[in-house]
């Protein structure tokens, strides 16, 4: 590696003058050298040898005087062409290069940050985990492979691939009982095996040739037995989709989106059960993956509403099973891979509120339910601003929506249904207890300026199917 960090460069080239003061001083050197060790006759002799081939001499001469100014970095040693600056992922069946197990990586362990290289690992079976401490999947995975670590410990080897510092890294191991050591802060691994979404699972074999990159439901031991005893058992090539684009079809390149929007059924591969809302190609977009239509229709219903309450959901849907996971929490992967949905929709020039009314139009016409909301007055409790400006001292915007608190005062099992009336635009930092009573209740609101009064108001509710036959708590 140069003085500078770098992995080698060429000298910058001189201008043009530079270059013919080299020549200049080349040229007497090389008569000086031929006078110092030939003489007058090597002279003469040289002479007879012709001028073209006298100055092919100098031209190599002084070529040789550059191609040394080129230095190999560490990582490139043995013409490898490992490094970070490499930048080119390895293929299912390519030689993993000697700069892989030969170049030094910090290693977290024990509660101690210390340097080293991968050789230890070189002629075993080789299972990379790329993890991250805030990936719940991640984190969940740890103690497995660390017991099939232990298990097949004789030709067996994981090595943990942290990209986060050593201080991040190294706290969830512990809180996560493991341990075993883990790259911190790698740059350059994550080089060699490309990816967007952890965990991530790279599998080299004793013959250091690359097997393959999977999923954690790849991860097994009988998969481990099997390559160990020389078998090759099919592997689920693990795909992260790239979420910049269209989820389900390669969509044509277009600067500005007036209207589109995709809705699939069962679990789609390559990530995970997520929502995003954000401006995209000059439009809005909500991209949903892997959730259940309850899920689809409460997030619909709350970016019509935002003061939606689950306590207000209605449902008489005929398959209760489909609609919503409801089993043991074991189950719950299998049930995916037939019932969640994924959706992605964009509007050119949309409100969040059109955008979500348009949303849930569309799952309407393809589910063949009726989602909708239904405004009535009934008596409830308001919570109302007693003191604007004290409200307006101790709320702030980290402390999220004041529908956040209406829905903690709903969830402690009040006589009546609470509904905010404060007009505010944040929220305050106060979490009711389920054991406070009411004296209690009203007395932390008071220090923040607010009350709870009965009265009368329009209360929407949430109505999926043939609404009203039954009222049913999403939990």
């Amino acid at each position: 590696m140069l003085p500078d960090g770098g992995q080698g460069a060429w000298l910058p080239l001189p201008p043009l003058g530079g270059w013919l003061f080299v020549l200049f001083f080349s040229f007497l050197w090389f008569w000086g050298c031929l006078l110092g060790i030939c003489g007058v006759p090597g002279l003469i002799h040289i002479y007879f040898m012709g001028f073209k081939k006298f100055a092919a001499l100098v031209v190599v001469a002084v070529l040789c005087l550059f191609f040394g100014a080129f230095g190999q970095g560490k990582d490139d040693v043995g013409g490898t062409g490992f490094g970070a600056e490499s930048g080119v992922g390895l293929m299912v069946g390519d030689s993993v290069p000697e700069g892989f197990w030969e170049q030094e990586h910090s290693v977290y362990k024990g509660g101690r940050v210390f340097r080293e290289n991968l050789s230890a690992y070189k002629g075993r079976l080789l299972l990379v985990d790329f993890w991250a401490s805030w990936c719940g999947p991640c984190m969940a995975m740890l103690p497995k492979v660390a017991g099939l670590s232990e298990r097949f410990s004789d030709g067996f080897s994981v090595l943990l691939v942290n990209a986060e510092d050593a201080g991040v890294a190294g706290a969830a191991l512990q809180r996560a009982g493991i341990g075993m050591g883990s790259v911190v802060g790698d740059r350059s691994i994550a080089r060699v095996f490309p990816h967007r979404l952890v965990p991530h699972y790279a599998w080299i074999g004793r013959d250091g040739r690359v097997i393959g990159t999977s999923g954690a439901d790849e991860v097994t031991a009988e998969r481990i037995a099997s390559y160990l005893s020389g078998g090759s058992p099919a592997m689920k090539v693990k795909v992260d989709r790239d979420r910049s684009d269209w989820l389900f079809a390669a969509g044509e390149e277009i600067e500005r989106v007036v209207y589109r929007s995709v809705l699939g059924k069962g679990r789609l591969s390559g990530t995970g059960s997520s929502f995003e809302l954000g401006a995209w190609k000059g439009g809005r977009r909500v991209l949903l993956t892997n959730t259940s239509l309850q899920g689809i229709y409460e997030i619909c219903f709350r970016g019509l509403d935002p003061s939606y309450d689950v306590s207000r959901l209605e449902l008489s849907v005929p398959d209760r099973n489909g609609f919503g996971y409801r089993g043991d929490p074991a189950g719950r992967t299998a049930w995916t891979d037939s019932n969640a949905y994924s959706l992605d929709l964009s509007m050119g020039e949309a409100s969040d509120r059109e955008l979500y009314g348009h949303m849930l139009g569309q799952l309407n016409r393809a589910t063949g339910l009726n989602g909708r909301l239904e405004a009535r007055m009934e008596r409830c409790l308001l919570l109302r601003v007693k003191d604007r400006e004290l409200l307006e001292k101790r709320s702030a915007a980290r402390f999220g929506i004041m529908g956040r608190l209406v829905s903690q005062l709903n969830g402690l099992g009040l006589p009546k249904l609470v509904v905010d009336q404060t007009g505010a635009g944040y929220g305050i930092d106060l979490s009711p207890d389920g054991n406070w009573d009411r004296k209690k209740l009203d007395a932390a609101l008071a220090d923040f300026g607010l009350e709870l009064v009965s009265g009368k108001a329009l209360v929407n509710y949430f109505l999926v199917g043939d609404a009203g036959k039954e009222l049913r708590n999403a939990k």
